[in-house]
Formats: structure tokens, sequence, C-alpha cells
């Protein structure tokens, strides 16, 4: 790295550590020392998205969901690198990177990021502790020792990422138009590939600005066609560039996808100072238990160095808290604000079943096991994901007293729903689950709704294409589809 972009960097991580938004409070009573984002910062949570009818059986009706909602076509895929998206990221076009810097800055901004994930290293910039938003953290983890390679020329050999696929997620599109939804690019680290003990998936969600809020969810027509229209370009080989030129350049009109303030939280000082939009998440199988976490990618000016910075899980909340014994100081705040949502988790499918928990209660990793394995420590010890198992009695009466007598749910059932809605749920825990009042949990593929280490021909797809879940195919897809219509029908 540059001795003037070490310089902007350290500046980035010193400003975030002494002061997040200017006049902001420092970090949450115990959330130790370093950087981290505070409770002032407002985001979007995974399950939000327009109200508008989905009439799913029309909608799937002209719209090829391999082509226009999940692109995992390995033939498309190959033109989506991970150091294009990361060099984008550190050096967006407002910084104007040295030609020659681009490539060195992308690396020291991948170093900064897995060394969160290390309790001490040289590097400045936060590092792992055991508790995070008061919640614990588990460290250091076995992905922070990629401080030491390069992803970019897959030195050592496995450390490089491959694509895995692309997604359309115009269902999350903000109800008032402000941005047009989030549109995911998914990597899996090569070590994966030969090792189900060594694997690593980073999920980049960014969140497209609508440049015409005023216009509401009809200025987000542009983005919908587009989409819908690659149903009709039966090519691989034609829809790459099409692909490219919206995630990298944009549409006319349009900012491109793949820039850094779509990931975080931007911090400027001057009008209209704050944008909090998008994430990027991590699937993290490099040690027991397998966790999901969440990040951020901060900078506190247009010129300065992007920095990672570990955030809370959105509507995830802290496993713990649904004790009613728990030791934990916001276990009974938690619990009091819980059972003001149970008749929002008696309603719904797969799709629409959500609640809206405070993003005080969300908590810093999602922990999850294979229940069915014997060597996973859930079996003698449950992860912090299986609510079910930290519910007690006393907690249970509560919620059953709040449920009309013989009726479809039970207390156990309405945890069963909130687990479901969270990272470790959705992604394993949950899966197959029966939730009450003849709901079913879609079935994940192990962990992933995307995997990097099997490919399948999907019928109505165009060749070979990395394998999606039963979730995805069946139940999140179709539904998806009719939000898509549901854009071009204003």
């Amino acid at each position: 790295m540059s001795i003037a972009g070490r310089a902007v960097r350290v500046v980035l991580l010193v400003a975030l550590g002494s002061a997040l938004l200017p006049g902001a409070a420092g970090p949450p009573p115990g959330a130790g020392a370093g950087p981290v984002l505070t409770s002032l910062i407002l985001r979007s949570a995974e399950r939000r998205g327009i109200s508008l009818r989905a009439d799913i059986a029309a909608a799937a009706t002209g719209i090829n969901l391999y082509r226009s909602l999940a692109v995992t076509d390995t033939a498309i895929l190959g033109d989506f690198s991970f150091q294009s998206v990361m060099e984008r990221l550190a050096c967006p076009a407002e910084r104007a990177c040295p030609a020659g810097d681009v490539r060195r800055e992308a690396l020291a901004l991948y170093h900064q990021w897995w060394d969160t994930q290390n309790e001490v290293s040289p590097g400045p910039g936060p590092k792992c502790r055991p508790t995070l938003f008061d919640f614990p953290y588990q460290c250091p983890r076995r992905e922070g020792l990629q401080i030491a390679a390069d992803p970019f020329s897959d030195s050592p050999p496995g450390s490089g990422y491959v694509a895995i696929g692309l997604f359309n997620r115009i269902d999350l599109l903000a109800d008032d138009g402000s941005d047009c939804g989030e549109y995911r690019i998914v990597f899996a680290r090569r070590s994966g590939q030969l090792d189900g003990n060594n694997r690593l998936l980073v999920n980049f969600e960014a969140v497209l600005p609508n440049p015409q809020p005023a216009t509401g969810i009809a200025g987000c027509k542009p983005v919908a066609q587009f989409w819908k229209d690659l149903t009709a370009v039966p090519s691989p080989a034609d829809r790459v560039p099409l692909l490219r030129s919206f995630y990298f350049t944009g549409l006319p009109g349009f900012p491109a996808v793949v820039h850094a303030d779509h990931y975080g939280t931007r911090f400027y000082a001057g009008p209209g100072g704050v944008q909090t939009r998008g994430q990027v998440r991590t699937n993290q199988f490099g040690q027991g238990p397998w966790v999901l976490r969440e990040f951020r990618l901060v900078r506190p000016c247009p010129h300065c160095a992007p920095g990672f910075v570990p955030d809370r899980l959105a509507q995830t909340p802290f496993g713990g808290l649904f004790g009613a014994t728990s030791a934990h100081p916001q276990a009974q705040a938690f619990q009091d604000t819980f059972v003001t949502l149970v008749g929002q988790l008696t309603t719904g499918d797969a799709n629409t079943l959500t609640y809206d928990i405070p993003r005080l209660f969300e908590t810093a990793q999602s922990e999850s096991c294979d229940p069915g394995n014997p060597l996973m420590t859930c079996l003698t010890q449950p992860v912090d994901g299986q609510y079910l198992l930290k519910t007690d009695a006393a907690f249970k009466t509560r919620i059953q007293g709040l449920l009309p007598l013989g009726g479809a749910l039970s207390a156990e059932h309405i945890v069963k729903r909130a687990m479901a809605l969270s990272c470790a749920g959705c992604h394993q825990l949950s899966s197959n689950e029966p939730l009450g009042a003849g709901l079913l949990w879609p079935t994940s593929l192990e962990f992933v709704h995307v995997s990097e280490r099997s490919k399948e021909t999907r019928p109505g797809a165009d060749g070979e294409g990395y394998e999606i879940s039963p979730a995805l195919k069946e139940t999140f897809l179709p539904y998806r589809a009719g939000k898509l219509a549901g854009v071009l029908a204003q």
C-alpha cells in the first residue's frame, strides 16, 4: 500500500474509533474498545419489502427464475471476479486511487476486513473480542488467518474466490421507493470446494438508490424491466455484458451496483451526511460452530479509504434473551418486547412472516449446527441459534397466555417462527420444520442456499449452474417473481 493510502486508512480507523457520527455518542455499554456501529444508525432488515400484492401464479408465467432472479450459470459467473469487486470498493471513482495502487488498496482492504476476526495483530482497526454489542462474539476465528493470503492470485492455493450467484432482490425495495432493492453477488472461497470443513461464503448485498426518489416505486421500473428482459435472452454469453454493465457501470440514470457506499454507512460532514443501506454478510465454516456475521463498509469522506466494521445481524436476536431466568441484562426488556410482537408471528407464510425486533436486541453473530450430526456440539450444549432450547417454561407460559385456547399455534410454534426468521434458522436449524397452522419452513442446502460444492442443470435454465436450495426454487423465487411483476405494474 502507498504511504498516502496507509495514512488515509489509519485516519479512517481512528475516526471510527472515536466518533462514528458528528456529535454521536460512543459505543454502547459493554461493547469494548474499538469501533462499532452505534444504535443511532438505522438500516434495512433482511425481510423488509414493498407493500405490493404479488400474484405469484400470474407473475411466474413469463419470468425465468434462473435468468431474472437467481443467476448461477457457471458460464456467466466466470466473468465476475472477486478482485474486480474489491477494487471497486477500495477505490471508488471519487477517491481516485493511482492506477498502480488499486490492487494494493483492494488487498489492504481485504486484510483489514479479516483482521477483525483476530484478537491480536499488528494491523490497525477493529479486532475480534469476546463481547460485541453486549453479546458473545467468538474470538479468534480461523478466518483471521486470511490476513496472510492473497485471494487475487490464489496464494496459498485455495485462498481465491469464485462467484457462485447473482441475486435480484427487488422484493426488498423500500416502501417509499427511496431505494430499488438489493442486488447481491455471492462468492465462495475455493478452499471449500476441496474441503467441507474449510468453507467461507461472502455475500455482497448492495442497496441500489433510486435516483429519482420523489417518483417513488415507479422510479425503479427501469431496474425491474432490466431483470424481466433477461428472461428473453436465451444465451448466457449474451447476458454476461448486460449483467456486468448493471453491476459495474449502471443502467442509464442509475449508479453502478458495486460501489463502496452501497454496502454500509457513509459518514460525510456535509449535508445528507449519512447513508445507511446495504451490508456484506459472511457464512463462516472455518471452525465450529458455523457462524453468520455481518459487516458494514464505512468511510468518513469521499476521498478516504473505506474499512469493514462488524455490525449486528438484522432480525436475529441473541438466543440467550429467550430464557426467563437468563442473567443477561437485556433479557427482561427483550421478553417484554417480544410478547407485544406475538401477534405478528401468528400470520403469514414463509415469504411474508416477519416481526419487528428492535435493533437493541439484534445479536453480533448467529450460531448454527446440525442437530442430526453426533459430532456437532449442539447435541449436548445448544448453540445460540437454537431459540427453542433456550426458552424456559416460564417464558413459554407467558407467550401461551397470549394465544387462543385450543388454537392451531402454541408458544413453541411462536418461538420456532422467530427462529426460522433468524440467520441460523433460515440457513439450517429450521429446514423442513413444522411451525404450526400448516406452515412448514422450506429446506436449505445444509447451511447455504447456493452451494459452491455442487452444480445442477435446472429446468428452464441454460446449461450448468451452482445448485440452489429447495427453499429458493419452490418458495422464495416464485414469490419474488410476483414482486418483480408488481413493480412493473406501477
